[in-house]
């Protein structure tokens, strides 16, 4: 594992081999799977044995809290964004409501209370010397948290100056998470914002543009006068987008789905030289392929997205969950040995 270090190296524009590899989360099942680790410091196992140099810190949100049983006889419970929850068989939570359902809770919505949010693996994966993206969610997916996703993207469509006090109340929410981040010994800040599907942005450019972009232009501003490199993270097809997050303080893209129409020769011969770049592996590809497909396919990525540097090899995904294969996760890092 060559850690914090060879992850700074990159950002400061060196070439590096092995390039440094890692995603932002790793559920506990798959570490298992991975490792046969049943007990404690099941993720420090997992991540171990994959030889990451870099990883995420997540929030921890405060416990739902019970509200009643429904007729049915399920447990109805509520988390710190408002949401609604039921506890259905194995144990498993069905999401039934949100917050906000008509246009007057939108004024007085509140996000979380950040004396609540915790992180506390952040002790042990410092200590273990990765380089340590804290996350924090972007204004659109921070907003769109709060309701459902089609109302939401309607109410921005036909009336978006409702929701200019919410982008404004998640520029607060997420620059305090950043605040207090930073404040844990993070090496930068990942802003996690879904804001497309694999066809293009989730609404118009012109909307994007005119209520989305400058809430974010803000967030990431406020981010960067905190020290930490900034790096944006979407899903989908994003590249309508390039340009002006080039024109933005963030240092780094990830995502960079090809399947989504991500043309990444094009990406790395364009602003290769402006932003680190990081995946470029789909999960599709990843499920669908052998072992020896996977290290053929992932040698080819790495080979164009890492020439000249400026390359950090993980999914497309960043959050990996039991649902992939171990082999063929073993193979996408160990592609290479």
């Amino acid at each position: 594992m060559q850690g914090r270090e060879s992850v700074k190296r990159i950002i400061r524009g060196e070439e590096l081999r092995p390039v440094p590899r890692g995603e932002f989360f790793l559920n506990r099942a798959l570490c298992q799977k991975l490792t046969g680790n049943n007990g404690s410091g099941v993720l420090e196992a997992g991540i171990d044995l994959l030889g990451f140099d870099f990883y995420g810190l997540l929030p921890q949100y405060p416990e739902k809290q019970f509200i009643k049983y429904d007729d049915k006889g399920r447990k109805e419970l509520r988390d710190c964004w408002g949401r609604i929850f039921w506890q259905i068989p194995g144990g498993r939570e069905q999401l039934v409501a949100y917050p906000i359902v008509d246009l007057q809770d939108i004024k007085q919505y509140r996000f979380p209370d950040l004396a609540g949010i915790s992180f506390p693996d952040s002790g042990t994966l410092r200590n273990k010397g990765l380089f340590l993206f804290g996350i924090v969610d972007g204004v659109f997916q921070a907003v769109a948290r709060t309701m459902d996703l089609l109302d939401f993207l309607a109410v921005l469509e036909e009336e978006p100056d409702l929701l200019e006090p919410m982008f404004a109340r998640a520029v607060e929410f997420s620059y305090g998470l950043a605040e207090h981040l930073c404040r844990t010994g993070v090496d930068a800040i990942l802003v996690t914002d879904d804001v497309a599907h694999r066809r293009g942005l989730f609404c118009s450019r012109e909307v994007f543009f005119r209520w989305v972009a400058p809430y974010e232009q803000e967030l990431f501003a406020a981010i960067d006068k905190l020290g930490k490199p900034v790096f944006f993270h979407s899903d989908g097809n994003i590249m309508s987008l390039l340009e002006w997050l080039a024109g933005t303080p963030v240092c780094g893209l990830h995502s960079l789905e090809p399947l989504a129409g991500m043309n990444l020769p094009y990406i790395k011969l364009q602003y290769g030289k402006r932003f680190i770049l990081m995946g470029g592996i789909d999960l599709t590809e990843l499920y669908e392929a052998s072992e020896q497909q996977v290290k053929k396919l992932v040698a080819e990525r790495v080979a164009l997205l890492s020439q000249g540097g400026g390359y950090l090899l993980s999914s497309a995904s960043g959050f990996l969950t039991e649902d992939i294969d171990a082999a063929t996760l073993k193979a996408m890092y160990y592609f290479d040995r």
